[in-house]
């Protein structure tokens, strides 16, 4: 320890020695740096040439090297790494939640309230959802708070006396950018047990995070790049061509009349058609164009808008899902790059605050807690957001929102 922080020089030297017991006997065979010329056993006629000092000394750093050669996955994301770090998640798990559509994973969430309150990603709430608890239990979820500006949904499950996540107490994070390089893994961190002196400042780049789930080991482990920022917008669009000619009569129709629909658009995928008429967006009337677009422009592709819709005679309430804008060139070739480690957020734009870490993630895997080496709770994962980002929103921000997403106030309309 230095002041009270983990030396991280000495914990990669024990990582490298792990890595050389568990792995040394397979790699050295497979990615050897150099291959020894082969040479004819020793006669009685002719001795070898004893080696140069300096061929002795490549040889041995070359065999070293062989040796603790691991691959960059076992440092970043492997079975062994994720191991070290059950001690940190085993408490916090309990309180951590799948929250299901069906049979199928589609977020993680937290139990923030012993009588079935549950916090989670609203952008993946879709339909009838179902909690998932880590004793195999399942709860069926009503949707009780959406808070747009953060993508924060709260859940309400019919159970009582759950396990809770403690969000109090937290570190605070400092309010500078800083990037960080990967420090050495925590790999005694199993053996150490948590103090309440030890950890207590504030998050810096560079200290490590674990993504809770159900299981023993974390999701995923990986350590904080950037430190809370605001993350900016980005246009959402909902697909659709208006018709600018429209004007209501005494008896007609107060809203906006739809004469295109984009193929493969949010507007089309939610059933919209020509000829409908978009009389609100939540509980906002749109009666012209221009209160059409202020109503969608403030929303990030991936944020889900509830719309009043006038189809002749029926009245439809529409939850469509904004797309962002058909990309560039060079803006193509940016989205193929970061999609080259996986799928990422529909929603990903547009956070008051958010910390950015390098913990490779799904969509399907943000929503739930992330904690520090301490197995405090300082953050919820809300999008992965590029190929090595993953963004979170601190505890402190979540903690703030709570009381609202409870109250009824923030009461979804169509979802």
């Amino acid at each position: 320890m230095t002041n009270g922080r983990f030396d991280h020089r000495w914990l990669t030297l024990v990582l490298l020695a792990i890595g050389a017991t568990l792995q040394a006997p397979a790699l050295h065979a497979q990615t050897p740096l150099a291959e020894a010329p082969a040479t004819e056993p020793p006669t009685a006629e002719a001795a070898p040439a004893e080696a140069p000092e300096q061929d002795v000394v490549s040889e041995s750093i070359q065999s070293l090297f062989n040796s603790l050669w691991v691959p960059q996955s076992r440092y970043t994301n492997g079975p062994h790494l994720r191991a070290v770090f059950r001690p940190v998640v085993a408490e916090v798990r309990e309180a951590t939640v799948e929250v299901r559509v069906g049979k199928r994973r589609i977020a993680y969430g937290g139990i923030v309230g012993p009588d079935g309150w549950v916090v989670t990603k609203a952008s993946l709430i879709q339909g009838e959802v179902q909690c998932r608890l880590r004793d195999g239990r399942e709860f069926d979820a009503a949707i009780v708070g959406v808070d747009i500006a953060t993508d924060l949904a709260m859940l309400k499950l019919d159970a009582k006396n759950l396990p809770t996540l403690n969000l109090g107490s937290q570190p605070t994070v400092e309010k500078t950018q800083t990037v960080a390089i990967r420090p050495a893994t925590p790999a005694s961190v199993a053996a150490q047990p948590a103090s309440s002196t030890e950890n207590s400042g504030d998050l810096q780049a560079g200290d490590w995070l674990a993504t809770v789930g159900l299981s023993r080991d974390p999701i995923a482990v990986g350590v904080v790049s950037v430190l809370p920022r605001e993350i900016d917008k980005s246009p959402g669009f909902l697909g659709v061509q208006i018709d600018l000619n429209y004007v209501p009569t005494e008896d007609g129709v107060i809203g906006v009349r739809i004469e295109t629909v984009t193929d493969g658009g949010g507007a089309q995928q939610a059933g919209i058609q020509p000829g409908d008429f978009i009389t609100a967006v939540g509980r906002t009337p749109t009666t012209s164009p221009q209160g059409l677009k202020e109503a969608i422009g403030d929303r990030n592709p991936g944020d889900r808008v509830e719309l009043t819709v006038q189809r002749g005679d029926e009245r439809l309430e529409i939850v469509a899902t904004l797309h962002g804008w058909a990309p560039n060139p060079a803006e193509q070739r940016a989205h193929y790059q970061n999609h080259l480690g996986g799928d990422l957020s529909e929603r990903r734009f547009g956070f008051p605050t958010a910390l950015q870490h390098d913990t490779v993630l799904s969509p399907n895997e943000c929503g739930g807690p992330v904690v520090d080496l301490d197995g405090r709770v300082v953050a919820f994962n809300i999008a992965r957001a590029g190929r090595t980002e993953s963004y979170a929103l601190p505890v402190s921000l979540v903690r703030s929102r709570l009381l609202d997403l409870m109250s009824g106030r923030l009461a979804p309309v169509g979802l």
